[in-house]
């Protein structure tokens, strides 16, 4: 996302006037009937034993699977899971996609559990409150419990270069 806007600041470098130039915020979203939705931050990762995979791509590659409406990727122990909204009356083949994750991404999912739109906790801007949604799912029993000893995955935001 970049903006820019008689209301913006004057950068971070105190001689860039946002009034006339775009400003890149890091920020990834997308316009839906008018509606701008932030989906997280382009710098968003999980690394898993040392092979760093971007939740967006992910999260894209996910959404582009038939049947699919929504992908949201989750902390979950030395790996990460996904979960899927599934388009309105139709069911996501799980398997399929776990696979075509592992296959695109050199490492896969600990699981893939289609749930219920209403399922996805959102912060107040918007984003999947992924380690919430985590901790939901794991209560309810559609994910698995951590093993023991995994050192817990966290999603984290890389700083990007500045102008």
């Amino acid at each position: 996302m970049q903006l820019r806007g008689e209301t913006l600041f004057d950068g971070y470098d105190g001689a860039t006037d946002h009034r006339t130039t775009w400003f890149d915020t890091g920020d990834l979203g997308h316009l839906d009937a008018g509606l701008l939705y932030l989906d997280g931050r382009r710098s968003d990762r999980v690394s898993v034993n040392g092979t760093n995979v971007f939740v967006a791509d992910v999260e894209h590659a996910a959404a582009a699977e038939p049947g699919v409406a929504e992908c949201v990727v989750l902390p979950h122990g030395a790996s990460f899971a996904v979960a899927v909204v599934p388009e309105r009356g139709k069911r996501v083949d799980t398997a399929r996609l776990a696979a075509r994750i592992a296959a695109d991404f050199t490492v896969a999912p600990e699981t893939v559990v289609e749930v219920a739109h209403s399922t996805v906790a959102r912060t107040a801007s918007g984003k999947p409150a992924r380690a919430h949604l985590a901790a939901r799912l794991t209560e309810a029993g559609l994910l698995p419990p951590s093993s023991a000893g995994d050192e817990p995955t966290e999603v984290t935001a890389v700083p990007g270069p500045r102008p």
